[in-house]
């Protein structure tokens, strides 16, 4: 109780999310209901019914094994009980759901994200950037966890408060369920388009996950530490390169990805300069299908001297040709 209790504080009370939607009186009263109950998940989320305030929310309840360890206990409810205010407002789909609850969660129990292992997600979601933001596999596939990662970045990029932008993603998802009722919700990614442009947004997301793990500058996300397992190993990893190459190998003709990357995924190209002359400029060609709009990210890394990042503008033929001065990763993005 004393974690339902705090997990309804922290979230409606202190922070204003849209509570879960009255159940009609179901287990006795309009209460939130949290039913101890073995579950082979240890908690969930369940779906009740449809709400009868809500153009499209359902109403819901928590199921709490009684094998669930008493330390983890506070961030699980934590998370599960953000489905229910999820779902409160649409039942959401092939989206950022997970990440939103991990997100919320993580910052309600700050430093407590070890005691799920959460940055098995984060690693997940750097091993595989092809992959688009809101993928979603089946059940055991920590991925959609780790776009958290998105929701990290809008709060360090515009120096805005924890869960800021996150509430008022759900807030325009909210709005658009009352003027559009229906069934099949609107996702994340056309509130977060409205809110702050996914193109851009996104691009430069794609920069700051090169800065994860090792390769943290501590120029960029701000609030790593909570992320990392309990013991020293358990790291936060770099994001997976397709393809890592020096001046020796170059040029490269017609080089593609290993995998083709989904709309709102990206591939990542590292080149090593280490014995470049003065001067020494990196000429990209760039040729993408017409059909599907392209952005290429660039950063240069100079030892004790920062980064320098930067945006190529692709025209719509999807062709691109740039003199780059001594540029290290390109990270090309797409979205159809």
């Amino acid at each position: 109780m004393a974690a339902a209790e705090g997990a309804w504080q922290f979230q409606v009370v202190e922070r204003g999310f849209l509570p879960p939607p009255a159940d009609a009186g179901l287990h006795g009263s309009d209460d939130y209901d949290v039913l101890v109950s073995p579950t082979p998940y240890q908690a969930v989320c369940e779906a009740v019914a449809p709400a009868t305030d809500r153009p499209s929310g359902w109403t819901t309840h928590l199921l709490i094994d009684p094998a669930l360890p008493a330390f983890a206990l506070p961030l699980v409810v934590s998370h599960e009980f953000h489905h229910g205010i999820q779902a409160g407002i649409c039942a959401f789909g092939n989206n950022l759901s997970e990440a939103g609850a991990l997100y919320v969660s993580g910052i309600h129990r700050k430093g407590e994200g070890k005691n799920l292992s959460y940055f098995l997600g984060f690693n997940a979601f750097q091993h595989a950037p092809d992959r688009s933001l809101d993928w979603q596999g089946n059940t055991g596939d920590f991925y959609p966890y780790g776009s958290a990662l998105y929701f990290m970045y809008l709060d360090d990029v515009d120096a805005t408060a924890p869960l800021t932008r996150y509430k008022s993603l759900l807030d325009e998802l909210y709005a658009r369920t009352k003027s559009a009722p229906s069934a099949a919700c609107p996702y994340y990614l056309d509130a977060v388009d409205t809110l702050v442009g996914l193109d851009a947004s996104y691009g430069r997301f794609a920069r700051w996950r090169y800065f994860v793990g090792e390769q943290d500058d501590g120029q960029h996300f701000s609030d790593l530490a909570n992320w990392k397992g309990a013991k020293a190993t358990d790291v936060l990893e770099p994001v997976a390169l397709d393809r890592e190459t020096d001046l020796a190998e170059l040029p490269l003709a017609a080089a593609q990805p290993a995998t083709l990357p989904m709309p709102y995924g990206a591939s990542y190209v590292r080149v090593g300069l280490a014995d470049a002359a003065p001067g020494t400029r990196l000429r990209l060609g760039f040729q993408g299908d017409a059909a599907t709009r392209w952005r290429i990210e660039s950063i240069l890394q100079r030892p004790g001297e920062g980064s320098l990042e930067g945006e190529l503008e692709v025209g719509a033929d999807g062709q691109k040709t740039a003199d780059l001065s001594l540029a290290v990763v390109i990270a090309w993005c797409s979205r159809s």
